[in-house]
């Protein structure tokens, strides 16, 4: 498993500067890393895959993530 850092990276990261997932997790808020890890696996994180394997994400994707994570896709009407 990845070690965790003392203090938070999200707390202390650029925005916009990416980092690994494992920096996001704050177990006090319910973000765990396999969480974390299924959503940018699924699309619903944004990140990207670093040559090493470890997903990176920003502070502000994290935060968009966060904001819509259980919202459902609205299906389209159907024609009739």
């Amino acid at each position: 498993p990845p070690r965790r850092p003392n203090v938070p990276v999200h707390a202390v990261a650029a925005p916009r500067r990416l980092v690994p997932l494992a920096g996001f997790v704050d177990d006090q808020a319910g973000v765990t890393f396999p969480a974390l890890g299924a959503a940018a696996g699924r699309g619903r994180l944004r990140a990207q895959k670093a040559p090493n394997g470890a997903w990176l994400s920003s502070k502000n994707w994290l935060d968009d993530y966060q904001a819509n994570k259980h919202r459902r896709a609205t299906k389209p009407a159907k024609k009739t």
